[in-house]
Formats: structure tokens, sequence, C-alpha cells
């Protein structure tokens, strides 16, 4: 058995991961900035479930967490990095705390990632819209070619993505598992097809 440490469970594949964490016989600590919104998973969980609440910008909350996590559980096995925030909106036409909220929590939050994860646009469930910022209504007419196109996608689209989370989530629980886990994992066909492609730039650089 395996103490996971997962931040971001309050929606989306945070949630979904805890879940099949639990399922698969693992301990888990459940994080979030609210800790009402994961009570449940830490309920369904009994004595291997912990609900913490966690903003991975606030450096002291990180530490007391870890500090709640090793007293009650030991040593964390697994880390999983999955707090993210998503702003879809020019810089611009951007407050000062939009402009910050992604880099903050997707680049600063907790390090050490030994395991990359790499998705598709698969479908996660509540894509957490409260934490995206979107641009206003009154949006600079240029970025609509560009910018607008993917905002537009971000509003419209959220519940319409294909591949299965579940699936996605046992993979990762297998390969934490494995005696000799993977560097990476690469869910979808356009995430694939992607690495397929970037192995290709690789190799003609070393060949050049």
């Amino acid at each position: 058995m395996k103490t996971w440490f997962i931040t971001g469970c309050s929606t989306g594949f945070g949630r979904q991961l805890a879940q099949a964490v639990l399922a698969h016989g693992h301990r888990v600590v459940v994080t979030a900035r609210d800790p009402e919104q994961v009570v449940d998973i830490a309920q369904e969980g009994g004595r291997r479930a912990l609900a913490l609440k966690l903003d991975v910008t606030d450096h002291e909350q990180v530490i007391g967490a870890i500090d709640r996590i090793v007293e009650t559980f030991g040593d964390i096995d697994v880390l999983v990095n999955n707090s993210g925030i998503g702003c879809f909106a020019a810089v611009e036409q951007s407050a000062d705390d939009q402009a910050h909220l992604g880099p903050e929590p997707n680049v600063f939050g907790l390090p050490d990632k030994v395991l990359l994860i790499e998705p598709s646009e698969f479908h996660i469930g509540k894509i957490c819209r409260s934490l995206a910022a979107t641009a206003p209504a009154d949006e600079i007419a240029d970025h609509a070619p560009s910018a607008g196109i993917r905002r537009a996608a971000v509003r419209d689209d959220t519940g319409a993505e294909c591949d299965d989370p579940r699936r996605v989530a046992m993979t990762i629980i297998r390969a934490a598992d494995a005696d000799n886990p993977p560097s990476r994992l690469s869910f979808g066909r356009d995430a694939y097809e992607f690495t397929l492609v970037r192995v290709g730039e690789l190799r003609r650089k070393l060949q050049s």
C-alpha cells in the first residue's frame, strides 16, 4: 500500500484519480483550496484517506501539509502535481492577478516530477471553469483568429472531448506501482502523435 499525495482534487481529473487510487487499495491525501470540496473522498476512503486545505502557491501551507501527511501516514510515495489554472485571455486584457494565476500553480507549484504525464484533451468532467480566466466581452478583434479560437474552444467544447479518464487513471496507477516505471506517459492520439513528431525532431538534430 502506497501513500499518494494529489493536489487539485476538488474537480476534474484530480478527483477521478484520487477515487481510482482508493479503489486500487492505496492511501490518498486529497487537497483543495476549499477542503469541503474533497471531504466526501476522504469519507469514502476512511482511514486510508486524508483531506487537507492546500493552495500550492502558499509555501507555508505546502510545508504544513507535508508535515501532516508524514505524521498521519509516514512517507509520501507518490506525488501528483495536478493543480493548475488556465488564463485564456490576452495579457493586455488581464488584470495583474489573472496574469499570474497560470504560471504560479502550474510552474512554481510542487516540484520534482519524475513521471511526465502528457494528456490529450480527454474528457475530465467539470474542468474548473471558475478557475479559467477568459477574455471580457469586448475582446480585441485582432485576437479572434488566434487566441480567440482557443478561448471559444474552452467555453464551448468542455465535456465533448474523447478518451476515457478512468483508463488514464488506472494506467498512471500501474506505472507508479511498477518496479521500473516509464519516464513519461502520453494519453490520446494527439498527444501520441505529438510525441512522435518531437522524437523525430530530436533524431534529426542528433544526426546533423
